[in-house]
């Protein structure tokens, strides 16, 4: 099976959504690759405004480009991906998941768009990843 990203000039990106124990979002996630990444990386970015986090377990702080950020842990995670033949792939099962805190701007205090990752552990373990001048795109 193959899955193509969507591809802009400064970026090529997966749409997803995520279903768990603790939460499910069906509006669409953007995705991106990171081969530096051990682990996939869900981003608060997406969740409701009025989202509960205290039914969350507070994970690990993770040290990124922005410094230390804290995280919260969701479980029995599935990911499903969008094709370019418009359909939901499940591309992942999970345990757990980490997910990043939400990130505000300090001098305008709005949201930060910080996108979800795929880590190494859905590439090179199910997927490989093929990256050229003209596509970007998983194969099992």
């Amino acid at each position: 099976m193959r899955l193509d990203a969507f591809r802009t000039p400064y970026k090529s990106f997966f749409v997803g959504y995520i279903k768990s124990d603790e939460v499910t979002i069906t509006e669409p996630m953007e995705f991106v690759i990171d081969t530096g990444a051990q682990s996939t990386t869900i981003s608060a970015y997406y969740f409701d405004n009025n989202f509960d986090y205290s039914q969350l377990s507070e994970g690990t702080p993770v040290f990124g480009v922005g410094g230390f950020q804290k995280t919260f842990i969701i479980h029995n995670v599935r990911i499903y991906l969008y094709t370019l033949t418009k359909n939901w792939v499940l591309i992942g099962k999970f345990n757990q998941i980490t997910v990043l805190s939400r990130r505000y701007n300090h001098e305008t205090g709005e949201l930060i768009n910080i996108p979800c990752l795929l880590g190494v552990d859905i590439i090179g373990n199910n997927y490989e990843l093929i990256y050229d001048k003209k596509s970007t795109f998983l194969k099992d």
